[in-house]
């Protein structure tokens, strides 16, 4: 496939059934169908060891059938019974199980984060499809540069040095420490999983463990930590030793800059984009930005670093003037105008920004806009929340007679949050 190829994505994200994966269905722009051989995330066939395939998955995790099977266990209190997936363990297990668990537990309430409980099970005593449980203690998300981090690098490390000690073929985990108790974001979740088992294959090339499955229970609510998963672990540059796959072993494909999905409503045109929101020929950009300090990787700072401080002079003094949305010049970039505004990490507040900035589209006879997903980044709001209000309000606008804007692009620079808005494009329109 040449390197100007586009995909065509055809989503099937929303859970229909249990224990089934919907990955997407992939065709050339002409209609000819992709071969997996195609596909960016296909392994070198050259490699004489067999690549470790790491699945993602919707399933139940105590149906699932693997050497080891692994989840989260709350570090500062240690019961079976604090997160859903370890309680449905415990009830298919059964009784004997949890009498197991309370023996080796042996009093204690709590644990290390980031060690691993083992529960000394013989397949007799319990009802799981597996060999050995190992349970990774765990505290609760405090932030990117907090312990919590460090905690479920150095359990996930343990857990995979463990399996490779105990000569493991497979393993079946949930998708640690995304659950409402623990509450680490999916993408953080996901990149912390994989690259610790990208250092692991590299220390251990021999190792083991063929095959890796990372299970989320098919529910509506799990369909962001499905997505965040599968595209986060795509961008992860593993070789030829790991591919991210689906349970019949196929690659995903990767997301490529250019994709991107179109809907109308009306006169007005919606799409979903993945690019960097800088190279984009609209008539306007929006700027999701405190006017203060933004962190490199931030919308704010791939503008700000493009047009230089004239434009950051002139977005802070018309903040300063009362301004919600400040609208300045566009430097050099290839948009004539950029909206400068500040969600605040608040979702109400996006719901009315999102007013003010198509009010002065209107005001200004803008005919086409590119939005970021705006609060997603140093806001750390939800993705999922952050496309359903974007999405829903450019439903309400198209629905009004008159509106001066025809186009109206969502870029996404991140490939789960793009699929995010893909998926929720799909589901309004």
């Amino acid at each position: 496939m040449d390197g100007n190829s586009r995909f065509t994505f055809y989503y099937g994200e929303q859970p229909q059934q249990e224990n089934k994966a919907f990955p997407f269905s992939v065709e050339e722009t002409d209609g000819r169908p992709v071969t997996p051989e195609c596909q960016s995330n296909q392994p070198n066939t050259e490699n004489t060891v067999p690549p470790i395939k790491l699945i993602v998955k919707y399933a139940n995790l105590e149906q699932e059938t693997a050497d080891v099977i692994s989840a989260p266990l709350l570090a500062k209190k240690v019961d079976l019974n604090s997160l859903n997936v370890t309680k449905a363990l415990r009830y298919t297990a059964g009784d004997r199980f949890s009498n197991i668990f309370d023996s080796a537990l042996n009093g204690r309430t709590s644990l290390k984060a980031g060690s691993l409980f083992e529960i000394p099970v013989v397949q007799e005593s319990h009802s799981l499809k597996c060999k050995i449980v190992i349970l990774i203690a765990l505290e609760q998300w405090n932030r990117a540069t907090g312990s919590s981090v460090t905690d479920l690098k150095k359990g996930i490390c343990n857990l995979l040095g463990k399996c490779h000690s105990k000569n493991v073929n497979s393993v079946a985990m949930s998708a640690i420490g995304t659950g409402i108790a623990l509450a680490f974001p999916p993408e953080v979740a996901a990149k912390i999983i994989g690259e610790e088992l990208k250092n692991f294959v590299a220390q251990n090339p021999n190792t083991s463990i063929k095959q890796i499955q990372i299970v989320t229970k098919q529910l509506p609510e799990n369909q962001t930590i499905f997505i965040a998963f599968r595209e986060t672990l795509c961008a992860i540059d593993f070789g030829n030793r790991i591919i991210v796959c689906n349970e019949q072993g196929v690659p995903f494909p990767r997301t490529q800059l250019g994709d991107q999905v179109q809907k109308q409503i009306g006169n007005l045109s919606v799409s979903a984009v993945y690019e960097d929101i800088v190279k984009e020929t609209t008539n306007a950009i929006v700027n999701s930005t405190n006017f203060k300090r933004w962190s490199k990787g931030s919308v704010a700072h791939s503008i700000f670093s493009v047009t230089g401080q004239e434009v950051i002079r002139e977005a802070q003094r018309g903040h300063k003037s009362g301004k919600k949305v400040v609208m300045t010049n566009s430097a050099n970039l290839k948009c004539h105008w950029i909206l400068h505004c500040n969600c605040e990490g608040n979702i109400e507040t996006l719901k009315h920004l999102l007013d003010d900035l198509f009010k002065l589209c209107d005001e200004t006879g803008l005919k086409s806009l590119s939005l970021p997903a705006i609060g997603t980044g140093e806001c750390m709001l939800p993705p999922k929340r952050v496309a359903e209000t974007m999405i829903e309000a450019i439903c309400s606008l198209a629905r009004k007679q008159n509106h001066c804007l025809l186009n109206v692009r969502l870029v996404a620079f991140t490939p789960f949050i793009y699929h995010i808005f893909c998926t929720e494009l799909q589901r309004l329109f």
